[in-house]
């Protein structure tokens, strides 16, 4: 079948192509991110273009910190770890089923996601400590403009992309309120949990110290139940009052023992015991 339509204009013949007259240029799109989030995106889209739904597409993930996993490589202070079930947080297309703890706690978390992104082949497409300081849209030309930083030489780059994808999350960036006299606090060190010192031995640092928690939100309990044993006194100031209850199922059932069920009963104020 011949791949030309022809007419019989009043002007004469002409040619109608059944295809594009020009060769269309693969989509470039640029993931801000290598979390969760971005992860996920990858994956799609390798998994369409695998099988045949969607055309290619040049794609690239910026990251600013020093390795990929988003939260879970930026948050690393004692205690940390997802307070919802572990098999909830994870992909449904990825399952694992070796979960150590039911609220797994931060290295096992990122320890899926890096294995999910190794055996998805995602990591090639990583361009870790690189950070994107903007990106605009051209309304002209119905492109983006991102601008990424080279965290490691300080150069600037600016690039054009048909997709702007921003997937940055909000759990890596430290909140400071602001306390009068803070300041004051030269010879004591000032610790957040979203920014925790790598090189930190803070079972010898809080040693037989007074420390004062700030915050009884997810990370502030999570810390405090963590040190409470290791400091002289510990101190715990709310802004508003909080319910706090212990872990539903601290334990997987594999690590209970044999023979035993749990029941989970969740009871509204003022009801009958059952």
């Amino acid at each position: 079948m011949s791949d030309f339509f022809q007419s019989n204009g009043t002007s004469g013949d002409w040619d109608y192509l059944k295809k594009p007259g020009f060769e269309p240029h693969p989509l470039r799109l640029a993931i801000c991110g290598a979390g969760a989030a971005g992860l996920c995106l990858a994956y799609k889209i390798l998994e369409a273009q695998k099988n045949g739904v969607l055309s290619p597409v040049e794609f690239v993930l910026f990251e600013k910190e020093s390795n990929y996993t988003g939260t879970w490589h930026a948050n690393r202070y004692p205690g940390c770890r997802c307070d919802i079930p572990s098999a909830a947080y994870q992909f449904s297309f990825a399952p694992y089923a070796d979960w150590p703890d039911f609220y797994s706690y931060a290295r096992e978390i990122k320890k899926y996601f890096k294995t999910f992104a190794q055996k998805y082949g995602i990591v090639r497409f990583i361009r870790l400590r690189h950070k994107v300081t903007a990106a605009v849209y051209d309304d002209a030309h119905g492109s983006w403009a991102v601008t990424v930083e080279n965290l490691d030489t300080s150069q600037t780059r600016t690039e054009t992309y048909d997709v702007f994808a921003p997937a940055t999350g909000v759990l890596n960036n430290a909140y400071r309120p602001a306390i009068a006299g803070m300041e004051s606090f030269t010879q004591t060190p000032i610790l957040h949990t979203a920014e925790w010192p790598t090189d930190l031995d803070w079972g010898y640092a809080f040693k037989d110290e007074r420390v004062a928690v700030i915050g009884v939100g997810s990370s502030g309990l999570q810390i405090i139940g963590t040190i409470a044993p290791y400091c002289k006194s510990l101190d715990i100031y709310a802004r508003s009052k909080a319910w706090i209850v212990p872990l539903l199922c601290p334990l997987l059932p594999s690590k209970i023992g044999t023979g035993r069920v749990i029941t989970l009963v969740i009871q509204k104020k003022n009801e009958p015991t059952l």
